[in-house]
């Protein structure tokens, strides 16, 4: 019985025809039972007669022979209808017994249920679902132990096949969960590649602005920061004149319509078609004049600023003299723009440090010619002739031969690289606007002597010819303090009218209409001025 417990089971079938042997069995061991109890039963029925037989012989020892031979055939006849109405009850039992059981049999081991059938048992299961297996099954065995006997092993297996679905969706519902994931992160990569493409198609090389072969008879339509009245009346541009700008030849713009942009970077010049290039080339000459009219050495907000203000009022000239520029590219491109005026803001101080180096180096004597060879002794003699330079002021003055006393601003080196580096023959130098034809403006001088300063104390700093980064702090801090100086040599009416009559004659040297060597600032009859920066 234990092993047909233990045995495994596929179906409903099965389990139900393991069920029947098992009754088999235990219905043949209870009549052999039965049948014993029987035997017990008559075996003792027989002794108590033989005991009543023995007693009633010695009563009946005077009785007649024909009584005696009467009672023992009732007793016998007794015995007999005992036994028979025994056999038949059992009998009865046997035949109600298995009747039920084959009905019961029959009904559970149908192998192929009908359609009705197969609803019935599904609505079973639901209905099944909301019971309390363990209870039931306790009522079931109060109510009749035959019955817990039969289906207690079947509801169990139901309940454990109940279990096993339960945790099937349990797994079925965390792998949903997890296909959810995977579709939200797939979505979020999706998204990037989107981002990722949008951004490569917007700085591709390859990409055309809108129309770029049909060139527009005007420009765009300015924005309202771009308006002749604001740029007529904003305190930052100065008016000039354009007239010695170079201005795009109308043959060769048409033949560099034809060539398309090699780079692909809008902070490069090379980006832009050959008309926004000429555009960005006259703006980057208006940044630099427009820097030295009002600070150099500009912080970084001042200088966006500046360039779009520079970049505006370049668009609204060409947009009066109705250049024809290629769309697609402003406002567009309006910040890179920004951005590519103030890189040449950064460009045009590092190349007037490149043309002070020489001129600092022959002009004051820093370096020893000749007798020292040690580099040691060279190195100490640098150090000191820089460091005494700085902090007397040696390099902003030269010694009036009439007394001996120094006078402001009119170095040698000063006046070499004003010309050098303002009035010099590249197209971007300062010459080719109005403001630098009949003067030198006051701060440019001052950015002059800013960045002589820087490259002596470079040569302080190293004791050699190689001098250190000039950062853009340390220039701004060198003009300011040069311009507070600048500002009071202006209030005196005579030293004013002196520097600019200076100041005049080195651009009358630079744009050729002096010879340099004709007159010289020591040879002025004015008193010397006293002012040591």
């Amino acid at each position: 019985m234990s092993d047909i417990r233990k045995a495994p089971y596929s179906s409903g079938t099965t389990y139900a025809r393991q069920a029947t042997d098992e009754d088999d069995i235990e219905d043949r061991d209870f009549e052999r039972d039965r049948d014993s109890d029987l035997e017990h039963d008559r075996d003792i029925g027989l002794e108590r007669n033989n005991g009543d037989e023995f007693e009633g012989s010695g009563e009946n020892d005077n009785q007649d022979p024909d009584d005696n031979f009467m009672d023992h055939e009732d007793d016998q006849t007794n015995r007999d209808q005992f036994q028979s109405q025994q056999e038949d009850d059992t009998d009865d039992f046997d035949d109600g017994f298995n009747g039920g059981m084959q009905a019961d049999f029959d009904q559970g081991i149908d192998d192929e249920p009908d359609d009705a059938a197969q609803q019935e048992s599904q609505e079973g299961k639901e209905w099944t679902a909301h019971l309390d297996v363990p209870l039931l099954l306790e009522c079931s065995a109060d109510t009749h132990p035959r019955i817990t006997h039969i289906y207690l092993p079947l509801a169990q297996g139901l309940l454990i096949v109940t279990q096993d679905l339960h945790l099937i969706a349990q797994d079925l519902h965390l792998v949903a969960l997890d296909l959810h994931l995977v579709a939200l992160d797939l979505h979020l990569v999706a998204q990037d590649l989107l981002l990722g493409t949008q951004d490569l198609h917007a700085h591709s090389p390859r990409r055309p602005p809108s129309q770029p072969s049909q060139p527009s008879n005007c420009i765009q339509s300015l924005s309202k920061d771009t308006s002749p009245s604001d740029h007529t009346t904003s305190p930052t541009l100065h008016s000039r004149s354009f007239s010695i700008t170079p201005e795009p030849d109308s043959r060769s713009s048409k033949k560099a319509r034809k060539i398309k942009p090699i780079q692909g970077d809008p902070m490069k010049l090379g980006f832009y078609p050959p008309s926004w290039q000429a555009l960005l080339q006259a703006a980057k000459v208006e940044m630099c004049l427009q820097a030295v009219l009002t600070h150099p050495v500009p912080e970084l907000g001042d200088a966006l600023q500046l360039a779009q203000e520079v970049l505006d009022a370049e668009l609204w000239r060409y947009h009066e003299k109705k250049i024809k520029m290629d769309k697609g590219y402003f406002p567009e491109y309006k910040a890179q723009m920004s951005r590519v005026l103030c890189d040449d803001l950064f460009t045009f101080r590092t190349e007037l440090k490149k043309v002070i180096i020489p001129i600092a180096k022959s002009a004051y004597n820093i370096f020893p010619k000749g007798t020292v060879t040690r580099k040691e002794d060279i190195q100490k003699h640098v150090i000191t002739a820089a460091t005494k330079l700085l902090k007397t002021g040696g390099y902003l003055h030269v010694p009036d031969l009439s007394n001996g006393k120094w006078k402001n601003f009119v170095s040698q080196a000063l006046m070499d690289g004003c010309l050098a580096f303002y009035y010099s023959n590249s197209k971007k130098a300062l010459k080719n606007t109005d403001e630098f034809h009949c003067t030198i403006p006051p701060n440019a001088l001052i950015l002059m002597a800013a960045v002589m300063k820087g490259v002596i104390s470079g040569f302080s700093e190293t004791g050699t010819d190689k001098v250190p980064d000039l950062s853009a702090e340390k220039c701004r801090t060198n003009f300011n303090s040069l311009q507070k100086s600048l500002d009071k040599l202006m209030d005196i009416p005579e030293r004013r009218d002196e520097l600019e009559d200076m100041l005049a004659l080195w651009a009358g040297i630079g744009m050729g209409k002096l010879v340099h060597g004709d007159s010289s600032a020591e040879g002025s009859d004015s008193e010397d001025i006293n002012i040591i920066l």
